[in-house]
C-alpha cells in the first residue's frame, strides 16, 4: 500500500508539474506573449483570419450623472484598423465612436462638440488604438498577434502576481507612439495563458489654477484617469478560444465621476469563421 501510494504521488507530480512551473517559473515578456496565443488559436488559424466583426449589448453605470442606460456595442477590425461604436437611447449619453483607420485616429463629440469621459480618455490616449490595445484579443490589431503591430513597442516582464485571487504573469507595454499613455499593464492568467486584464493609466496636465497672488494653488494635482479592461467567459468559436465578457472601467478625479461599461457579445463574423456565433 505504501508503495502504491509513493507510484501514485509520482504520477500526480509528473501531471502537475508544468502547470506548477508555468505558475511559478520566472519567464521572458516573448514567453507569455507565445503562450498566450497558444492558447487562442493555432498559428495557421490565427493567419487565416483577416477581420473581426462583433455585436453586443451594454449596459453603462455612472456614479457622476446618475446615469443608467442599456444600449448596443460594435467593434470591428481589420489589420491593424478598428473600430468602436457604443449607442444608448438615452438623453444623457447616446453615442461614442473611436476609429483608428490606419493613418489618423478619430473621436466623435456631441453636438454641442464635447467628449463623453470616456471619449475624452481615448483622445488623450490615442495610442490605445493606434495600437490596437483596446478590445485585447477580439481585435486583430492586438500588437501580440504580430510583431509588425507593435510599431517598436517594448514588452517587459513584470513578474507572477495575485491579482483577485488570480494569479498572472504581468507584462508593461511601453508604446513608441508620441500620444502614447502614460502606464499599460497587460494581465495573463498564469494557468491558461489567457489575456484576462488590461490597466491604462494616464496624468492629464491641464493649466493649474491660480490663487490670488498669483501663485499655483498648492492643493492643485492633475486629473488622473484609470481605464481597466477585464475579459472572461471565453468560449471555443470555431478554431479560436475568444472571451465573450468584457467589462471597461474608468475611474478619475477629473469630477466626471466614474463610469462602467458591461458589456456581452452575442454575435462575431470573421473570415473563415463567418458566422460563429448567433
Amino acid at each position: 500500500m505504501k508503495r502504491f501510494g509513493f507510484y501514485a504521488g509520482v504520477v500526480f507530480c509528473c501531471l502537475c508539474c508544468p502547470l506548477l512551473n508555468a505558475q511559478t517559473e520566472k519567464l521572458t515578456a516573448e514567453e507569455v506573449v507565445s503562450h498566450s496565443l497558444a492558447a487562442i488559436a493555432s498559428p495557421q488559424d490565427r493567419a487565416a483570419v483577416k477581420y473581426f466583426e462583433l455585436t453586443g449589448t451594454v449596459k453603462i453605470n455612472t456614479t457622476g450623472i446618475g446615469l443608467d442606460a442599456d444600449g448596443t456595442v460594435l467593434l470591428t477590425s481589420e489589420g491593424n484598423k478598428v473600430k468602436v461604436a457604443i449607442k444608448t437611447p438615452s438623453k444623457l449619453y447616446s453615442t461614442d465612436q473611436f476609429v483608428f483607420d490606419g493613418k489618423n485616429v478619430t473621436v466623435t463629440t456631441d453636438p454641442r462638440g464635447r467628449r463623453s469621459p470616456l471619449g475624452d480618455f481615448m483622445f488623450w490616449q490615442r495610442a490605445l488604438l493606434r495600437d490596437g490595445l483596446l478590445g485585447g484579443v477580439l481585435s486583430t490589431a492586438w500588437p501580440l498577434y504580430d510583431p509588425k503591430l507593435r510599431n517598436n513597442a517594448k514588452l517587459s516582464y513584470d513578474g507572477l502576481k495575485e491579482v483577485d485571487g488570480t494569479h498572472v504573469h504581468v507584462l508593461t507595454y511601453t508604446s513608441k507612439n508620441v500620444d502614447s499613455p502614460t502606464k499599460v499593464k497587460l494581465f495573463f492568467d498564469a494557468a491558461t495563458f489567457r489575456h484576462i486584464k488590461t490597466i491604462y493609466v494616464l496624468e492629464v496636465p491641464g493649466a493649474a489654477p491660480k490663487v490670488g497672488n498669483g501663485s499655483v494653488d498648492a492643493n492643485y494635482r492633475p486629473a488622473h484617469y484609470t481605464l481597466e479592461e477585464t475579459f472572461s467567459d471565453f468560449h471555443q468559436l470555431g478554431s479560436y478560444i475568444l472571451p465573450l465578457h468584457e467589462k471597461l472601467s474608468l475611474i478619475t478625479d477629473a469630477g466626471t465621476g466614474n463610469w462602467y461599461f458591461d458589456v456581452k457579445y452575442n454575435n462575431l463574423n470573421g473570415s473563415d469563421l463567418t458566422p460563429i456565433l448567433k
